[in-house]
């Protein structure tokens, strides 16, 4: 069936398009090139905007001041307050149940995986890139 009034069926589309949630994303990420990088990612993505801290303490700070993320990308070594600290402090707060949290981090050591793993963060993955 063809549409005698085309520009309803595109105003439509328009219109779900816009409806789209958006996300509010928080790369934390000591590392000023790895954190570019997935920002630079994650904004070309539509209606995602990007947040970023350099520590996991700059990071809680944000988040107690009012920014709630709906995905955290989180790496594990870092200054002050390290990633696994940050998802303690999310998941102890049940404000940010909903939070979902990604695990970045060229960690590779058995007994920080295996903490990791224990803690409900949704994913854990190895950083991608090559650090030598």
């Amino acid at each position: 069936m063809r549409h005698r009034e085309p520009w309803k069926r595109t105003s439509a589309r328009a219109a779900r398009i816009m409806a789209r949630p958006r996300w509010r994303v928080l790369v934390v990420e000591d590392d000023a090139v790895s954190r570019m990088v997935l920002k630079r990612v994650l904004s070309a993505i539509e209606g995602v905007t990007v947040f970023e801290a350099p520590d996991g303490e700059q990071a809680w700070a944000m988040i107690q001041g009012g920014l709630a993320p709906d995905l955290c990308f989180l790496d594990i070594n870092m200054p002050r307050t390290n990633g696994l600290q940050l998802l303690g402090m999310i998941r102890r707060e049940t404000r940010h149940a909903a939070v979902r949290v990604c695990i970045c981090s060229a960690v590779r050591t058995r007994e920080v995986i295996v903490e990791a793993a224990n803690l409900p963060s949704g994913l854990l993955f190895a950083e991608a890139f090559y650090q030598g």
